[in-house]
């Protein structure tokens, strides 16, 4: 599936999601809350499953319980996969940390001690457990999906949201109609001014952190508040995610469509081959703005919003190779309600999307939005169901392949159903259908 990929190669997957986040989400007020969020991070890993090689060894947090289940309906008997007896939200160091899975690793690279290592995404704790191989054990890691060190500095500056506004005004022709207009602040009290001079202009605005992730921490206020400075200036120091950070504060955009589109691409090493796109979905959030999961669809090349986004995505990818990255990465935008499009920012690693291209090419081929529609949801509540054997039984009559057409719910995240909560992809041939497919299994769920 992917031409970077060598299947002669062993392969060891690193599904290392709350430690991308871990920083960001610690900056939440209280204790319970900064586990919450990291745990939720965490339970992502299980998706890493999906990685579109049948012969792979993953690591992950904590045990799947639907592991054998997908792998097996999946035909990836050769798959096998990890986790420490001892978790942190650091996967990278739990495996350093705990020898029997660092050995792991070392047996997995085989005579010719060379492996693909992929993570999540290529963090600080991810370099020094490949700085463990390479150096302790002389295994010969080869990293398709991460940029090199050099290049470190240049991927965490995209991931930003000043670092996008920087690069993508220089980088598009057309940015003046694609980005937003936004101010970057040092402190609370400029971003203060700049709220206040948004709402003078009867002008709704958004408040948020530079290395802001799912939605957490953005403030909006809207044009219809007259407030004293004073006040922006309390709430604005009540969000504890604007903490020690750059602060962007900009126009708000109402989408009452709800329409938030994003296309992913891969960037190869340069000289590599070219960017290529993987997908382009419409991404569905919870009422309080966190990620709830995405849409894939054909119907969306007819919108028009389709083709701008495309055109950007692939100019901004090529400038990213030129710039040494390598790897996954997605472009979030929106759609006003006059239908014109904005950027709003770049994921730099793999999205939240990934996992959905990756299980409709093992299913459908490269093609397969000729044939069905794919919608994600990463956090569906089982009111009572704890067990994965209950949640078999409650799902029997919708799992995929449905009365053995390409229809039904594939389960993707397993691990977070002590918390009442599981993740899945409904598969139907048009959006309508897969629309009352998840109404469907989430009602009688």
């Amino acid at each position: 599936m992917y031409s970077y990929l060598s299947q002669t190669i062993p392969t060891v997957i690193i599904s290392n999601t709350s430690e991308a986040f871990f920083e960001y989400m610690s900056r939440a007020n209280t204790a319970d809350e900064r586990a919450q969020f990291i745990e939720a991070m965490r339970t992502l890993g299980d998706r890493n499953l999906l990685y579109p090689k049948a012969e792979k060894l993953v690591f992950v947090s904590a045990p799947i319980p639907h592991a054998q289940f997908l792998l097996q309906k999946l035909g990836y008997l050769s798959t096998h996969y990890s986790y420490p007896q001892n978790p942190s939200p650091f996967l990278s160091l739990d495996i350093l940390r705990e020898e029997n899975l660092l050995h792991q690793i070392v047996q997995y690279a085989g005579i010719e001690r060379t492996l693909q290592l992929i993570p999540h995404a290529t963090t600080p704790e991810f370099l020094k457990l490949v700085q463990c191989l390479q150096q302790d054990y002389q295994i010969n890691v080869l990293l398709p999906e991460s940029p090199d060190l050099d290049c470190l500095w240049f991927r965490d500056y995209i991931d930003t949201k000043s670092g996008f506004r920087a690069l993508v005004s220089q980088w598009l022709p057309n940015a003046n109609e694609r980005l937003i207009e936004g101010f970057v602040c040092q402190t609370i009290e400029q971003a203060a001014y700049v709220v206040s001079w948004f709402l003078r202009r009867d002008t709704s605005c958004l408040v948020k952190s530079d290395r802001s992730n799912d939605a957490l921490g953005h403030t909006i206020f809207k044009a219809d508040e007259l407030l004293p400075l004073s006040e922006i200036v309390r709430r604005l120091n009540q969000n504890s995610f604007l903490e020690q950070d750059l602060i962007l504060v900009e126009e708000y955009i109402a989408s009452p469509q709800r329409l938030f589109p994003s296309v992913e691409l891969f960037v190869p090493a340069l000289d590599s081959g070219s960017p290529q796109m993987t997908y382009v979905c419409n991404q569905i959030f919870h009422e309080s703005g966190t990620f709830a999961g995405l849409l894939v669809s054909r119907e969306f090349e007819s919108e028009r919003w389709y083709v701008p986004l495309v055109e950007s995505g692939l100019q901004i990818a090529q400038r990213l190779q030129k710039s040494g990255y390598v790897g996954h990465f997605d472009v979030d935008a929106i759609v006003d309600s006059e239908g014109q499009l904005f950027l709003l920012e770049i994921n730099a690693r793999r999205t939240g999307g990934t996992h959905v291209h990756e299980l409709a090419c093992s299913l459908f081929g490269p093609h397969y939005l000729d044939d069905v529609v794919l919608l994600s949801n990463s956090a569906i509540d089982t009111q009572r169901v704890t067990q994965f054997d209950q949640l078999i039984v409650a799902l029997n009559d919708f799992l995929y392949p449905m009365h053995q057409k390409p229809e039904g719910i594939m389960i993707t995240h397993s691990s977070a159903l002590l918390e009442h909560k599981f993740g899945g992809i409904f598969i139907a041939s048009s959006t309508q259908r897969v629309l009352e497919l998840q109404q469907q299994i989430l009602a009688h769920v």
